[in-house]
């Protein structure tokens, strides 16, 4: 796939392996919580993760929370 930046739920992101997507800079993650093994999996490889979360009735994502290495919670929207 060459693609540079993908809004994927977890479950989808974690059926794609991240060396088959080397152009993927940015990644947003949304619709659930990410686990702690899919932050520590896509931080390795992207320049940029996010965690969006956003009603689904009525919005895709209206807040989202840039993930770096190490962090192991995807609950952590609004804070540093």
């Amino acid at each position: 796939m060459n693609v540079n930046l993908s809004l994927l739920t977890p479950a989808v992101a974690g059926n794609i392996e991240p060396d088959k997507v080397p152009s993927l800079q940015t990644l947003i993650i949304g619709g659930e919580a990410p686990s702690a093994a899919e932050i520590a999996r896509w931080t390795r490889y992207c320049t940029a993760v996010f965690n969006a979360y956003g009603p689904t009735e009525c919005t895709a994502f209206c807040a989202i929370h840039k993930l770096k290495p190490g962090t192991s919670q995807s609950n952590n929207i609004g804070t540093d």
